[in-house]
């Protein structure tokens, strides 16, 4: 303030002040991140889950409603969202239908406040996670010969597709003529 901006009933003239100490102001709010899903492939009727980190956060009201799921595969996908305190929350995707695809999640902007009252932004895509509903297939070829005798050895292949691991045992092979 400069000197001379102000006088007393004697006509004294106010000295100079300043500098005053800075102030700070903050638009930021706090941030998010998504993790990746557990599992990253997962099957109908198992559910994946993504951990939502805050920080910064003095409030987090991460709902249901501020989630989106997005990818190839959301049919019948909902999410729930659980946790409590200012740091984390699980959002669990479960229940979708369709035969295969992908699955994430993006999250509304505001899901969460720091101690000034500032919004969090919006946050996502998440990466994706695998959703398999098709089961592996088996086909039987045809015999290596068509016609034979005791003696004679009968060849069959069996292709699996689809399939990550085989565990084929004698006892799962049943003969018939």
């Amino acid at each position: 303030v400069a000197t001379h901006s102000a006088t007393d009933a004697a006509g004294n003239f106010a000295s100079s002040a300043g500098p005053s100490s800075d102030a700070t102001i903050d638009n930021t709010g706090p941030t998010l991140t998504i993790s990746d899903a557990t599992p990253l492939v997962t099957t109908a009727g198992i559910s994946t889950a993504y951990t939502v980190t805050y920080t910064g956060a003095a409030n987090v009201t991460l709902s249901n409603a501020d989630i989106s799921i997005g990818g190839t595969n959301t049919t019948d996908c909902q999410a729930a969202v659980s946790g409590t305190g200012t740091s984390t929350r699980t959002v669990t995707v479960s229940q979708c239908s369709a035969p295969a695809g992908t699955v994430h999640v993006s999250i509304a902007a505001g899901s969460a406040t720091d101690s000034l009252g500032n919004p969090s932004l919006a946050a996502g895509p998440s990466s994706d996670a695998t959703i398999d509903n098709t089961s592996p297939s088996v086909a039987i070829s045809a015999p290596s010969v068509s016609l034979g005798n005791s003696a004679t050895s009968f060849v069959y292949t069996l292709t699996y597709t689809g399939a990550s691991s085989i565990t084929l045992g004698s006892g799962d092979i049943t003969f018939g003529g």
